[in-house]
């Protein structure tokens, strides 16, 4: 393959977006919210630490281990786009691209961050789910027909995700292998599908919520009368509108990644809003416990 064959190849990633814009626009998002995160998080832990009965403890540990992982998730992204940054750099500089094509099609590295990366986002949507079934559980009046169903389809979403996490850590090791890159693309097909199942099934918790909230206000107003109202509407507003943005925010994030960036190079928009989404589900669980 010659030269101007490659470049032809590698333009994409070589741009002014690829190299400059992308990898500090989502940085600067990512630690952004990130920031934004860590007092919620305090603030949080001061609250169920008070409260000291059962269910609390639970959802401490909970709140802990979606910051151990929302940490580790931000270094994980921190390392590859700065690393790709500098690989990208140095190939458009000085017109060797070997080690820019080896890292794109058989690095161990990247192929580990990105796996751990997609399995935090896969963790911390587990962990945010079972959480929120565990209110809309509490809020219906722990009735465990609401329970056992809901509880289940988090299983299935959540372990379907997993294993095309899986299929595509294998395929994405090497891409030289056609058989791999079918794997690859197969397995992003069925992650795609569980994100978008992830998206629904958060609008139906949210609709289910926000519905047995309203229906207690309404008893509630023919004892306590009106007053009572304005406070649950509230309530209810702010569940709608977290658990709306964070499906809204999903959703978009998929049709930007696959039809603007199918490739994931970077090129083709100047944020990857994926940072934004893995951040969502955990300032949701936060605003609903202040």
């Amino acid at each position: 393959m010659d030269s101007e064959t490659i470049e032809e190849l590698l333009a994409p990633y070589l741009s002014a977006t690829s190299i400059l814009v992308y990898p500090i626009t989502t940085l600067s998002a990512m630690f952004l919210l990130y920031g934004l995160y860590i007092p919620l998080f305090g603030l949080s832990i001061r609250i169920l630490w008070r409260r000291n009965n059962a269910i609390s403890k639970l959802y401490l540990g909970f709140v802990i281990s979606l910051f151990v992982l929302a940490t580790l998730r931000n270094a994980c992204v921190a390392a590859q786009l700065i690393r790709q940054a500098l690989l990208t750099l140095s190939a458009a500089k000085t017109k060797d691209y070997g080690d820019l094509l080896s890292y794109l099609h058989e690095d161990k590295r990247k192929t580990a961050l990105s796996t751990i990366t997609n399995l935090t986002d896969n963790l911390m949507n587990a962990i945010a789910d079972f959480m929120l079934v565990h209110r809309c559980y509490s809020i219906w009046g722990s009735k465990k027909v609401m329970l056992y169903p809901l509880g289940l389809i988090v299983i299935v979403i959540n372990g379907t995700a997993l294993g095309s996490l899986i299929a595509s850590a294998i395929g994405f090791s090497d891409t030289n292998n056609i058989s791999n890159v079918m794997l690859f693309v197969k397995a992003n097909r069925i992650n795609d599908g569980s994100w978008l199942a992830v998206a629904a099934f958060n609008l139906v918790l949210t609709l289910l919520m926000a519905a047995r909230i309203w229906w207690i206000t309404r008893e509630a107003r023919e004892v306590m009368g009106r007053s009572i109202q304005t406070r649950y509407r509230k309530i209810v507003a702010v569940i709608l509108e977290s658990g709306f943005l964070y499906s809204s925010t999903l959703l978009a994030s998929l049709i930007v990644s696959r039809e603007l960036d199918p490739d994931d190079h970077g090129g083709s928009v100047p944020i990857d809003l994926g940072v934004i989404v893995s951040t969502m589900p955990r300032h949701r669980l936060r605003v609903s416990e202040l």
